[in-house]
């Protein structure tokens, strides 16, 4: 299983009084997990996996992806 670095532009809520014409900017994110499933239109990235299990996922839809590199392993 691959251990990622996902780069990714989250989408933004504005929930407050904002004056029209105000310039907002999507949040880039970055998430580091591992990859556990890829599909056409998203990847999923875990912070835990146990055996066969994963908890605590994001899916991240791909065009908001900016780059995606996997981790490697460094000798302890």
């Amino acid at each position: 299983m691959k251990l990622v670095r996902v780069v990714w532009l989250d989408a933004m809520a504005i929930a407050e009084w904002t004056r029209l014409g105000t310039a907002t900017e999507p949040q880039r994110c970055e998430s580091v997990g591992f990859l556990v499933a890829e599909a056409n239109d998203h990847v999923t990235v875990a912070a835990t996996v146990s055996g066969d299990e994963f908890n605590a996922a994001q899916q991240i839809p791909r065009p908001m992806i900016e780059s995606m590199v996997e981790i490697k392993e460094a000798a302890l």
